[in-house]
């Protein structure tokens, strides 16, 4: 086993992954949060089937199951992205899924060390959403995501609203920052099906208090993404750019 030591002030959601797939070996690359748990002893196994049956496969990723302690709403948001049917995404579903096409993660997801090469890694330094601006690349050029619902890890958070906010704010910064790589993909369509399906649940179970706080999550993500859009755009005029 080999142990690479990152200092925090040093770590770049981009940088880092980058240095470390390249100290690696092997044709495929398996990425995996700390906080993030296998449910089985098949994960690996199930992560990479898809490599073998199609060379335009870029990226495999798994489906992440939220924990037991997770709020009702978190359970339902990663039940909306995380669904129990395997799919595999190329540029003929931006039309239907719009960004949701490039969805992926780094959290539990492997790479085709070939294609990672040939599409120039990932892009740093970057402050998140390496992974999802890596797909939307990989796509563009012809490649595929295999999404793997049998490879499960055990993933979920219960963000306050002020981690909420930052987390869509640096997402909404980079995304701004790299939009001509999305080729106009809808950003709205999925989001609003995400909303509309959890609110529905929450409502059909009677958890009120949960829908209601649902709605502040709401706001705080649409609000984070939003002043992280124009964060990048009044820097960016700043700069003279």
């Amino acid at each position: 086993m080999k142990i690479l030591t990152v200092k925090r002030a040093e770590f770049d959601h981009g940088r880092t992954r980058d240095f470390a797939l390249r100290e690696s070996t092997g044709d495929y690359v398996i990425f995996i949060t700390q906080d993030a748990i296998p449910a089985d002893e098949y994960f690996v196994e199930r992560l990479l089937a898809p490599f073998a049956d199609d060379e335009r496969i870029a990226i495999s990723t798994g489906r992440q199951v939220p924990r037991d302690d997770a709020s009702p709403f978190e359970k339902l948001v990663r039940n909306f992205n995380y669904p129990d049917k395997p799919r595999i995404r190329s540029a003929s579903d931006i039309s239907e899924l719009g960004v949701k096409t490039f969805f992926t993660s780094d959290c539990c997801c492997a790479y085709s060390r070939d294609i990672y090469e040939k599409l120039g890694g990932f892009d740093f330094p970057i402050m998140t959403a390496e992974d999802f601006l890596f797909a939307a690349r990989a796509i563009n050029g012809g490649y595929k995501i295999a999404y793997v619902p049998e490879a499960r890890v055990i993933h979920s958070h219960n963000f306050t609203l002020r981690q909420q906010y930052r987390r869509n704010f640096l997402t909404g910064y980079e995304t701004e920052k790299h939009k001509e790589i999305f080729c106009g993909a809808s950003q709205e369509t999925e989001g609003m099906k995400l909303v509309k399906y959890v609110s529905r649940e929450l409502l059909k179970r009677g958890q009120v208090l949960s829908f209601v706080r649902f709605g502040f999550d709401c706001v705080a993500r649409l609000l984070g993404n939003k002043m992280g859009k124009r964060a990048y755009r009044k820097e960016k005029n700043f700069s003279g750019c």
